[in-house]
């Protein structure tokens, strides 16, 4: 029997333990003004028992045919959900909230935090899963940042209704002419800024002949300059070299930062009464306003031609968009 054709397995260990978490939080609020709230937080949670996908057949590395050398000959894959996995976050929540007054509301927040686990996909087949773990028979080797540790990222909320029209400050006695033009506009804006995603490397030939991957060896950091970051070259190609052959490689997971991201959503807004039921509201909305190329990962694959290159985008290109909407 081939080794394409070998038999797989799906199980669960019966001696599994439940997963857990434990969280706790230390929070500080001031209210500077009637209307202002500054708040710092610090989060933490700490998990045990955490589900990993492993495949507990995996070869051990060595020359000749892959299946002998598996823990079961006869099989192939041996998927086993095992609750080994535990995890470590700690973040710095820092924020300040403006509540609406005189035309303005805001809502500023800023974290900082570190998050750490086994694999952050647990069982699900779109996360991190057995092919992401190198050696079943040393799981810890799989301890580094999580998938969504994105270490600093800032956002900034804000609605803003200019002191033009009848009602408000400034022409407050303008005609109907004026007023339909400069009055009752509403604008809304919502910044988002974040750092990178940490992401993985691995040889595009595999030295270990397990059957599954082999991640390099590591000999300094890979990680470029930030002035020296580009989509051609996003990280050191010289800092990964093949092990010797029939070993694992001793580079660690999401060792290396990815692109971050910045965008910038812009929106008005206008209620224009026609009737005393009648309304008719005019809304204008700019999504990625500054027209800004937010990059995805470069390729992770050691060896080949594409190795540190990006080829794809997380964020549209702007977009613009006009609507009316008739309400009673």
């Amino acid at each position: 029997m081939s080794a394409n054709n070998l038999p797989t397995a799906v199980y669960q260990p019966t001696a599994n333990l439940t997963p857990s978490m434990q969280q706790w939080n230390f929070t500080v609020e001031r209210q500077l003004v009637s209307s202002l709230v500054l708040r710092a937080a610090y989060v933490g949670s700490h998990g045990n028992h955490l589900n990993l996908n492993i495949d507990e057949n995996v070869a051990v590395p060595g020359p000749g045919a892959v299946p002998p050398r598996r823990p079961y000959p006869s099989y192939g894959v041996l998927s086993s959900w095992e609750a080994r996995g535990f995890s470590n976050y700690d973040g710095l929540q820092l924020s300040a909230e403006k509540r609406y007054g005189a035309g303005l509301s805001f809502l500023a927040a800023y974290t900082w935090s570190k998050s750490l686990d086994l694999g952050s996909g647990g069982n699900s087949s779109t996360g991190e899963s057995r092919i992401n773990i190198q050696d079943p028979r040393n799981v810890a080797a799989n301890y580094g940042f999580s998938n969504f540790d994105y270490r600093h990222r800032f956002t900034l909320s804000m609605v803003y209704e200019p002191p033009f029209g009848h009602g408000r400050k400034f022409m407050s006695n303008a005609n109907r002419f004026e007023d339909a033009l400069f009055g009752g506009w509403q604008m809304t804006s919502i910044v988002t800024a974040q750092a990178g995603a940490p992401f993985s490397v691995q040889l595009s030939n595999p030295t270990a002949t397990t059957g599954t991957f082999t991640r390099p060896n590591r000999v300094c950091n890979g990680n470029l300059p930030t002035d020296k970051q580009s989509i051609g070259e996003w990280y050191d190609l010289t800092c990964f070299v093949n092990p010797p052959l029939y070993t694992f490689g001793n580079t660690g997971r999401n060792v290396l930062i990815g692109p971050g991201l910045f965008t910038w959503d812009l929106g008005g807004d206008k209620d224009f009464r026609m009737t005393e039921r009648f309304g008719l509201q005019f809304r204008a909305e700019f999504f990625n306003v500054l027209n800004r190329a937010n990059f995805g990962l470069p390729s992770g694959s050691i060896g080949s031609a594409a190795a540190g290159t990006i080829t794809s985008v997380l964020t549209n290109a702007r977009q613009i968009q006009f609507a009316l909407r008739l309400h009673w």
